[in-house]
This record gives structure tokens, sequence and C-alpha cells, in this order.
């Protein structure tokens, strides 16, 4: 009996992927499901693409949360350096500017991109940012 142009039942689909995980060889498969090599080997893709797929966006999800955070005491300590300004406690203001670049900084490093300090001047960081470290 021809296998060509047969269709797969999700039963067999489940087979070849389960076989495949566990490390049997596409030939073996193909003869146990009464298919070819081809359909395997595009079976076990496509499951693999859809599984990176989901991966990814989850993962996607997640750097977003930490990026989320990191943004969110950047933005607090921004608001506490200038209350410490406004009280003249200078050394307080620099350390929660320095907070505040230091989770800039974070936030660069997972958006993929490089921050590089350039120069300061009159209490002002110019700063460079490019998506490759130099």
């Amino acid at each position: 009996m021809s296998n060509i142009g047969r269709r797969l039942n999700p039963e067999e689909r489940e087979q070849i992927i389960s076989l495949r995980l566990q490390g049997v060889p596409v030939r073996t498969v193909a003869a146990q499901i009464n298919t070819s090599t081809k359909t395997v080997v595009a079976v076990t893709k496509a499951f693999l693409a859809e599984r990176a797929q989901a991966f990814s966006a989850k993962t996607d999800a997640t750097l977003n949360k930490l990026i989320g955070r990191h943004l969110a005491a950047a933005d607090a300590a921004a608001v506490e350096a200038e209350r410490a300004t406004e009280l003249g406690d200078h050394n307080a203001a620099a350390k929660y500017l320095a907070e505040e670049r230091a989770r800039l900084q974070e936030v660069a490093k997972l958006s993929g991109l490089y921050i590089e300090r350039v120069e300061q001047t009159g209490g002002f960081t110019v700063l460079t940012i490019t998506e490759e470290q130099p």
C-alpha cells in the first residue's frame, strides 16, 4: 500500500514527535508509521518550530517584565534624586542618580544595546548608545 498523498492523523503526528524526542532514527520512525522520511522530518521540524516560537514568546514576556521593573526602579531613583537635591542632600542625590544610571544600563543590556559614557560636563553625562559593543 502506497503512502504517497496520505494525510497523517493527529495520533500519528504525536507518535512521530514522541519517537523522535526519544532519539529513534528518522528511518525507523518512518517505517513504523508507514510514511516517508521526508514527512517525519517535516513533522519534527514543525513541532520544534512551534515549541521555539512558544518559548520565544514566553521569554519575550519575561524580558519585557524585567525591563519594566528596571525602568520603574530607574524612575523611582530619579524622583528620589530630585527630592534629595531639593533638600540639599547632594550625596544622596548622587547615590540615586547612580542607581538610575545603573538601571538604565541594565535595560540597555537586556535590550541588546551598549551604552558608553562619553563625557560629563556641568553635572550632565553624555551617553552614546549603539547596538553592538565597540
